[in-house]
């Protein structure tokens, strides 16, 4: 994984990162604050109860059709596009249209980031800028992340220490 300056991100750095429940939780309020201050609907039927609409996160595109499936499940569903990668997500079985929407954008961001398909400069420095005015300063973001690394640790050193049983056969 690159960082923005060319350097190298150790995967267990970066893994522990994403494991780090506080870490995820300000991103995804980050995130969320962009879908919603950026959300532009453009089209909506209520006869045919459709809605479609798009937003950009720090430079990352989604679009996204939500509508209610009258003549099967009598709920919501939504597909979400990231424009850039191409990448769907579809969500099935929702009980109203904004739970349809939140959903997919969410599953969306998520399948994205663990793919690496958001690693734009733009995105990157957006999240960072963000992450900054809510007291995340680099060194918090470190020190937080270096006390998941040694959880993670802990967690593997657990797991070698259990022997297995043997069969008897």
């Amino acid at each position: 994984v690159e960082t923005m300056a060319g350097m190298k991100i150790p995967k267990a750095f970066m893994k522990a990162f994403l494991e780090n429940k506080e870490v995820m939780k300000a991103i995804e309020e980050v995130i969320q604050d962009q879908i919603k201050s950026n959300l532009e609907i453009t089209e909506t039927s209520y006869i045919c109860m459709y809605g479609k609409g798009e937003t950009n996160i720090f430079g990352e595109e989604i679009t996204f059709c939500v509508k209610y499936d009258k003549f099967g499940t009598w709920k919501w569903k939504c597909t979400a596009i990231h424009t850039k990668s191409d990448t769907v997500i579809k969500v099935n079985h929702c009980e109203t249209q904004k739970i349809a929407v939140q959903y997919a954008l969410k599953s969306l961001i998520e399948k994205l980031t663990k793919s690496g398909n958001l690693k734009s400069k733009a995105f990157t420095k957006g999240i960072m800028s963000e992450l900054k005015k809510k007291g995340w300063t680099m060194p918090k973001i470190m020190q937080t992340v270096q006390q998941q690394m040694q959880k993670n640790k802990k967690k593997t050193k657990k797991k070698k220490n259990v022997s297995k049983p043997k069969s008897k056969l």
